[in-house]
């Protein structure tokens, strides 16, 4: 789980940023995971947004500060992992609430899938779900909605795959749909950080925090 808290939230793929529709779309991109943070329970604090490529020609990315004590001590609350999600899915929202449902790209795969992880390991491992305190997988990514568990030791029926992936679909949509609220509610603001974003390329957790909490 370590290390699909590590990589949530690091960029949209995409490594040519000399196109002004691509930068425009990553910049609300990470705008959308920055903002949501900032207006989501328990989530991290933003340490810095940009739209320079990443090592790795990951193009943009935004970074939080850990959460020091939670690093430390290794429990993760139920909050904490649904405030991940939420904030995960701050790209995709950001790109839905901009240019509309049907023209969200594939850049937040990468996202979408630690979210899958994280929903199911709620779900089958913490007991975070309406099928309750039940471990019901083995501890594996490679698990995802619709296919066989064929890394699980146990014997899951068919009827409980299906609860899976519903719950799995529960937190998902519900996680997005906060954060569509957030962003929409929030568009002057987005727009705002956007500009800046594309004129300066990085922003800092202070300038992004005057102008997201401005009064």
């Amino acid at each position: 789980i370590e290390d699909a808290l590590e990589r949530i939230t690091i960029g949209i793929s995409k490594s040519n940023l000399q196109d002004s529709t691509k930068k425009i779309l990553i910049a609300y991109h990470e705008v959308g995971h920055a903002l949501v943070a900032a207006f989501t329970p328990n989530a991290d604090v933003v340490d810095k947004i940009t739209i320079l490529p990443r090592t790795g020609g990951v193009g943009g990315f935004t970074r939080f500060f850990p959460n020091e004590e939670i690093l430390d001590s290794g429990l993760y609350s139920k909050s904490y992992l649904y405030s991940k999600i939420v904030v995960s899915l701050g790209g995709r929202a950001a790109e839905q609430v901009v240019f509309g449902t049907q023209e969200v790209t594939q850049g937040a795969s990468s996202d979408i899938e630690n979210v899958a992880f994280l929903a199911r390991q709620m779900v089958t491992q913490f007991g975070f779900s309406a099928l309750g305190p039940l471990s019901i997988e083995s501890d594996t990514r490679d698990v995802f909605l619709g296919r066989d568990l064929i890394n699980n030791k146990k014997l899951v029926s068919q009827n409980t795959k299906i609860s899976i992936d519903k719950e799995v679909r529960i937190i998902a949509f519900k996680a997005l749909n906060q954060a569509i609220q957030i962003l929409e509610s929030k568009r002057d603001i987005m727009d705002e950080l956007v500009n800046l974003l594309l004129e300066e390329e990085t922003i800092n957790s202070k300038r992004f925090n005057s102008i997201a909490f401005r009064k």
